[in-house]
């Protein structure tokens, strides 16, 4: 009996050591299991991020292709964060890059307010519009220039005709010539007396026959100038239709985007891309006035500094506390134009200050400092730098010549306002050039006192009353 117990006990010890090692293998087998299917959990997840991340890329992707063919236009801020998460994608900046590049080639001649709206499915439609409407301006001055064509050919005519009487009146005089002094040879040996009232009757038909001769070849000098000048007016219309720039002061060359009142700053929709550089003066119109060219500015700004995005920092120079620059109005300078530069003459006395002193150099450096070029300038000693050209847009004109300059200087001003007139430029003041430009004179003071010696010292021009409506200057940080 015990031994059988004994048996038992053994078989039951037996069992259980089996069922623990079988339990032990069972539970390592199952962790490494759990541990495998953790590992690959983690791997399926990391790769589920990547896909979602590629996810996000393509549709940032998608959405800005869709801003730019016109599918769904994005706002400022959205498109300046979507490209912000795009930065690194050197692909999709090169398509920007490029969107960029064919908006600024393929949107010239177009309106400020239509280029902000280009896409790659509004461009063709915009740009048949402009070239329908370029296409009526160059019918237009073909239709011109074929009046002046007629006009030349009468006036060729008409000069054909003019020599072709006065070369038959001249062959029939030198014939009348001929037979008579034939007959004179004849009897010059018989009658004296007859032979001086020939000679003297000759004597007077040859003076006419020269004074004919005279005023052929003078009639012949005027017509070839009158040709001359015609052909000038002509080469100038072709290169103007040529080149389809009808500037004006009609048209703004920006617009007032935000301001800044406490900064005395405001901001302009124009940038590098428009050629614009710093310290160049704008005048600022309301935004509803239509002709700027006779209105008067309600302020006047300086460029300070060129931001990214097309846009400019000014300072304010001048304003008005009655009529304050507000978002949306325009700015015009007439020295500077978006993408090209201006050409300017200079001719006259120019004192802009009133102080007696010709201040030609200083108006000069300002329309440099704008961005103008200036093609040619009359000096008051008759002489001339440079020269005018078909590309020159104003001539700007001081005061003329009095009594007392020399005659080389008012003719050579003479001719120079002549020529103007002839290669269709046309002449402004130059205060109203400075005026519509948004540059004022400074004021000059004269400080007194022991040791001063009586230095002349600029000094900021006082402000005109609000209750009129006029300017005020302004200085940095000041608000209204």
């Amino acid at each position: 009996m015990a031994s059988r117990e004994s048996t038992g006990l053994q078989v039951a010890l037996i069992l259980f050591v089996i069922m623990t090692v079988v339990l032990g293998v069972t539970t390592y087998l199952y962790f490494r299991k759990t541990e495998e299917k953790i590992a690959e959990a983690d791997q399926v997840s990391s790769e589920l991020t990547k896909v979602k991340a590629s996810r996000d890329k393509a549709l940032f992707q998608i959405q800005f292709l869709h801003h730019i063919i016109g599918h769904d236009r994005l706002d400022g801020q959205k498109l300046e964060s979507l490209l912000t998460e795009l930065q690194a994608d050197t692909g999709v900046m090169q398509i920007e890059q490029n969107y960029n590049n064919d908006v600024a080639m393929y949107g010239v001649g177009l309106d400020d307010a239509l280029l902000g709206d280009l896409t790659y499915r509004t461009l063709p439609e915009k740009l048949i519009v402009s070239i329908r409407s370029l296409h009526k301006r160059l019918e237009e001055k073909d239709r011109i220039i074929a009046r002046k064509d007629q006009e030349y050919s009468v006036a060729t005519k008409t000069h054909v005709d003019i020599k072709t009487g006065l070369q038959a009146e001249y062959v029939k005089l030198n014939d009348k010539y001929t037979t008579e002094k034939q007959t004179f040879d004849a009897k010059i040996s018989e009658v004296v007396d007859v032979r001086k009232g020939l000679k003297t009757k000759l004597d007077g038909q040859v003076a006419i026959v020269r004074d004919q001769k005279s005023r052929y070849n003078e009639d012949t000098k005027a017509l070839a100038e009158q040709i001359e000048n015609q052909s000038i007016i002509s080469d100038s219309l072709k290169k103007k239709i040529a080149d389809l720039q009808d500037r004006s002061f009609e048209t703004p060359d920006g617009l007032i985007v935000r301001t800044n009142q406490a900064a005395n700053i405001v901001y302009i929709n124009l940038g590098s891309r428009d050629g614009l550089e710093r310290q160049v003066t704008f005048s600022v119109y309301d935004q509803d006035e239509n002709a700027v060219d006779k209105a008067e500015p309600k302020a006047r700004i300086e460029v300070t500094e060129i931001l990214q995005g097309g846009q400019a920092e000014a300072r304010i120079l001048e304003d008005s506390t009655t009529n304050p620059i507000l978002p949306g109005d325009k700015i015009f300078s007439p020295a500077w134009s978006p993408g090209r530069r201006i050409h300017f003459a200079l001719a006259g006395k120019m004192d802009i200050n009133d102080d007696g002193i010709d201040d030609r150099v200083k108006v000069r450096n300002i329309i440099k400092m704008s961005g103008g070029l200036v093609d040619g300038e009359l000096h008051q000693d008759g002489k001339e730098t440079g020269e005018m050209t078909l590309d020159t847009t104003y001539l700007v004109r001081g005061k003329p010549p009095t009594e007392k300059s020399n005659d080389e200087y008012r003719q050579a001003y003479t001719s120079m306002m002549s020529r103007a007139k002839d290669l269709n430029i046309e002449v402004i003041s130059a205060s109203k050039l400075l005026n519509i430009m948004g540059w004022k004179p400074e004021e000059r003071t004269v400080t007194l006192g022991r040791g001063r010696g009586g230095d002349v010292s600029p000094r900021a021009p006082k402000p005109k009353s609000d209750d009129n409506g006029g300017f005020r200057t302004r200085k940095p940080g000041s608000a209204f």
